[in-house]
């Protein structure tokens, strides 16, 4: 995952409308005025339907035709008041009104009843900046960018998404040095600091001259801060990084080498021999002659940028691999069982007049675009992550690039030395495997049990 590869979901989400909150809402207050004229009318129609409701309701709980007021449901009339605009009435406050008096009431205390609600919790959606501040929300949690809304103010949507792509590139490009870093920290710093710490940092000091291909003594960070370790291997990551060679230095030279060579055509004995000789001289890497020889020239790019790949950033690749190998897994698993269900009920869009069919086709269709895009996402945003959510993982890597592995001693169980099978040792001729014979008497059925029960055999042991 490089360059624009490492974008793509970023690119696939839909375009955020900065402005579409109205402006007016930026200078609200949560605080009650008192409304103008033109808000009264705009108000207005909601207190009408509030009016209307209200009298509803009394007509339902308390009916004019009824033939006695001790029909009339007070406490019906009073839960729904209660429930419908928050209040805390009580029937018997009811009681004491006159039945038409009673929806004017009821509006009153509905007013009331929401001057008192507490709004300074919504206050941040009034806010100028809420578009940028969600905005910067989302990226900064998902790409660790560390941007701020005020840096988004005033841009349209391709200023932003312009901005958010370069800044995800430069996040991407500073991870490919402090990744194989984070992973060495993880695996020899990460203890309390007291036990086998000198041991650690010198083991610390040999995995960082193996993988970065530097000479530098195992006593060097003896003496250092974690900190102070930190900034030294992440400008020795960085070092190493600059003498990587770009896909355009491969092009160039992949051109010059092969000129007219039709790109479908395999490479020649002479132009392999000068592809590999360049690798080994200009890029120090070593390369096997007999894996290019029978590639043709796009396949032999891909193999030389492979190769490239795993010299200058290995962890960093397998953690990429990693991620997507196990949400491709989880999600084409989860595309099998939708399509099992979308199988067995597909058959109802007959009686819609359509073919299940080509229903079929198009839904599953639609269901493996999605896959993809929310595949692309969750390995996008995992990548970026991947040091914070699963430190255990990110400490494992460093055995990518170690040369020294510690192995299990072989088993000593001298029982196994001792094991003799019918195969024929090394130089033997094979032999018949001889059968099983049963060189004891043979005992009849209706003999005596040689158990010494007394019954016949048939009837005890022969059974």
């Amino acid at each position: 995952m490089r360059g624009e590869s490492s974008l793509n979901p970023l690119l696939q989400q839909p375009q955020i409308s900065l402005r579409s909150f109205p402006a007016s809402t930026a200078s609200r207050d949560t605080n009650p005025q008192p409304l103008n004229p033109q808000a009264t009318l705009a108000v207005q129609p909601r207190l009408v339907r509030l009016r209307t409701q209200t009298n509803t309701h009394t007509d339902i709980h308390l009916p004019e035709d009824a033939e006695s007021k001790l029909d009339w449901n007070w406490i019906s009339l009073t839960r729904w008041a209660n429930r419908t605009f928050g209040l805390s009435l009580n029937d018997r406050e009811l009681r004491g009104l006159e039945r038409d008096a009673i929806p004017d009431f009821l509006l009153e205390q509905a007013r009331a009843g929401i001057a008192r609600w507490d709004l300074s919790d919504f206050a941040g959606l009034l806010d100028e900046l809420y578009p940028e501040r969600s905005l910067v929300a989302w990226a900064n949690y998902n790409f660790l960018l560390g941007l701020k809304p005020e840096e988004l103010k005033g841009l349209d949507e391709a200023g932003v998404c312009r901005l958010l792509k370069e800044r995800v590139q430069i996040r991407y490009n500073e991870k490919e040095a402090t990744f194989p870093v984070s992973v060495g920290m993880h695996k020899f710093l990460a203890g309390d600091g007291q036990q086998n710490e000198r041991a650690r940092r010198e083991t610390l000091a040999r995995w960082t001259a193996t993988r970065f291909r530097i000479d530098l003594n195992s006593e060097e960070f003896a003496d250092h801060q974690t900190n102070k370790i930190f900034e030294v291997l992440l400008q020795i990551s960085r070092d190493f990084l600059a003498r990587r060679p770009s896909a355009d230095v491969v092009d160039t030279k992949l051109a010059e080498v092969l000129r007219d060579t039709p790109k479908h055509r395999p490479l020649s004995e002479a132009q392999t021999t000068a592809l590999v000789n360049w690798i080994e001289s200009e890029l120090g890497l070593g390369l096997n002659a007999s894996a290019i020889r029978s590639l043709n020239a796009e396949q032999a790019r891909t193999e030389i940028l492979q190769g490239i790949d795993q010299v200058f950033r290995p962890e960093l690749r397998h953690t990429e691999r990693s991620i997507l190998l196990e949400f491709l897994d989880t999600a084409w698993k989860e595309h099998l069982y939708f399509m099992g269900h979308l199988r067995q009920g597909i058959g109802f869009v007959g009686y819609a007049q359509k073919d299940p069919r080509t229903e079929y086709k198009r839904e599953g269709r639609r269901a493996f675009l999605s896959m993809w895009e929310r595949i692309a996402e969750q390995v996008t945003q995992t990548v970026f992550r991947v040091e914070h959510e699963s430190p255990d993982f990110v400490s494992s890597l460093w055995r990518i690039t170690a040369t020294e592995h510690d192995v299990a001693p072989p088993p000593t169980d001298s029982r196994i030395e001792n094991l003799q099978t019918n195969a024929p040792e090394a130089g033997e001729e094979g032999r018949a495997v001889k059968p099983i014979v049963n060189a004891g008497p043979r005992i009849g059925r209706n003999d005596d049990c040689p158990c010494g029960s007394g019954k016949k055999y048939k009837k005890c042991c022969g059974r």
